[in-house]
């Protein structure tokens, strides 16, 4: 009875114990895979998020900046406006009380 019911069982139960370490192993790389996959992605859209960031913070930058710019020529212009409007008063008073 060397090659009985009993041997062929061993026989199949061991065929089937490789089988499920390979599809374990093949499980296992796949699993490998998608992780490597879902890191360069997750790498590559905080890369994406900070360079979008980056341009935001630019263009912010570049419309303070600009608005600055108006902000101080309007300035500028109202002191000169000022100072034009009440410099012919103060010459008239000049000349007047001569």
């Amino acid at each position: 009875m060397h090659g009985g019911p009993l041997d062929q069982r061993v026989a199949n139960l061991e065929s089937d114990v490789e089988a499920i370490w390979e599809r374990l192993e093949k499980a296992k790389s796949d699993i490998r895979k998608l992780r490597y996959d879902a890191e360069k992605g997750l790498e590559n859209a905080e890369k994406n998020r900070q360079e979008a960031e980056q341009r935001l913070s630019r263009r912010l930058e570049e419309a303070v900046i600009g608005g600055i710019h108006l902000e101080l020529y309007g300035l500028g212009f109202l002191l000169m406006g000022i100072t034009l409007a009440t410099i012919p008063q103060e010459i008239a008073a000049l000349v007047m009380s001569e």
